[in-house]
């Protein structure tokens, strides 16, 4: 109430209104945290995942007591710490075309802190309908941006500046590719600023930029790339209306966003391809029978296609280290390295990598039964060597 711009009539304002949270992690947390500390009356909270130990370095608000515990609960339980009288309301749920709208229901602000691209295009399309004000954060490796978008008649919306979704082979977020925890925290503490800014009736940082810091890079931690005005052809929050969006009559979004991106929501957290038979495919327990069988001889290769810093603090036994991106530049080696195997296996982290080297030396290593693990280390890991570390 001390600083200038809030005093009485912002906390006020702060208390009287209502912050949609989408997404309880790494950035949805330190936003919680922040706005439950600064008496913002109503948080609705929105995750269907749940806490897995992994989480721990960057999602500051989950201990391990919250292990299991679905992410909108766990981040409840905390808030109601820091202030009793914030109220929580708790969505286990993923956002859809079907709820979409009715979350934003009586919404003064809404935050997106997904980390994934259907659900950043679904959230942004819906704010833009109901002409919410939206902060949207990201985060991975060393690296995070903060925009604000929708925010009013000539700020762009997230669609203005990409009307098309990248490539699925080209999208990769926190849980593959890894996060620093302080950029996490950094990025959502900005969003949560802007979110207090907005409520307070201050204009916003970023309603026309996009601020992007770099971890790495000590001379230019931050920039601010200045952003084109709204699209007036843009389908959410052009001039031309929302008919090609939205369907007025059952009052709901009508885009298929997963066709749109190419991908499931969460198919950016837990990618699950499935790009071989049965036959090419072989069970955490069928492998491990197949281990027992072959301790005795070196007629089973197993070919781990992981990165080479994931594969030092984890692997399987007797496994050999080929990163996915050398296996072309390798091929001959591995084809001598498989004239005396009579079983080939490949394995990744999910299964999924491993499918793709399947794929690329089933052909060339005909008379050789060529296979991979179903589920990858995460399945081995909980199936059958619990003391594996899953990460």
């Amino acid at each position: 109430m001390l600083v200038p711009g809030i005093g009485l009539a912002g906390q006020f304002a702060f208390q009287s209104s209502t912050v949609l949270i989408i997404g309880c992690g790494g950035l949805g947390c330190p936003v919680a945290l922040y706005l439950a500390a600064a008496g913002v009356g109503k948080l609705r909270v929105c995750d269907a995942d749940t806490v897995e130990s992994s989480n721990l370095p960057r999602q500051i608000l989950h201990k391990e007591s919250s292990l299991g515990l679905n992410k909108a609960k766990s981040i409840a339980q905390s808030c109601a710490e820091i202030n009793s009288s914030v109220k929580v309301e708790i969505i286990e749920s993923l956002v859809t075309v079907d709820n979409i709208l009715h979350l934003m229901e009586e919404v003064d602000v809404i935050v997106d802190a997904t980390d994934n691209v259907v659900t950043r295009y679904l959230i942004n399309d819906a704010a833009a309908i109901k002409k919410i004000p939206l902060v949207s954060g990201a985060a991975l490796g060393w690296d995070g941006q903060v925009s604000v978008f929708t925010f009013n008649k000539t700020s762009p919306c997230y669609r203005c500046l990409y009307p098309q979704p990248p490539p699925a082979s080209a999208v990769t977020n926190c849980d593959l590719a890894g996060v620093i925890g302080p950029v996490t925290g950094l990025i959502g503490s900005l969003q949560a600023l802007q979110v207090l800014r907005i409520l307070a009736q201050l204009h916003p940082a970023f309603t026309d930029s996009l601020l992007n810091f770099s971890g790495t890079e000590t001379d230019k931690l931050f920039r601010q790339l200045k952003l084109r005005p709204r699209n007036p052809n843009c389908i959410a929050c052009g001039d031309e209306g929302i008919d090609g969006i939205y369907n007025s009559e059952t009052g709901k979004l009508k885009l298929d966003y997963i066709q749109f991106c190419g991908g499931q929501a969460q198919d950016d957290k837990n990618p699950d391809l499935n790009l071989l038979t049965a036959d090419d495919r072989i069970t955490c327990e069928e492998f491990k029978d197949l281990l027992d069988a072959h301790k005795s001889n070196s007629s089973l290769l197993i070919i781990d296609v992981r990165p080479a810093n994931q594969f030092e603090f984890c692997s399987i036994a007797g496994s050999l280290a080929i990163p996915i991106d050398t296996l072309s530049s390798q091929k001959d080696s591995i084809l001598q390295l498989a004239q005396n195997s009579s079983e080939i296996v490949f394995i990744c982290r999910r299964g999924n990598d491993s499918q793709l080297a399947v794929q690329q030396f089933k052909h060339l290593l005909l008379g050789k039964r060529v296979r991979d693990l179903i589920g990858g280390l995460r399945a081995w890991a909980k199936l059958i060597d619990t003391e594996m570390p899953i990460y």
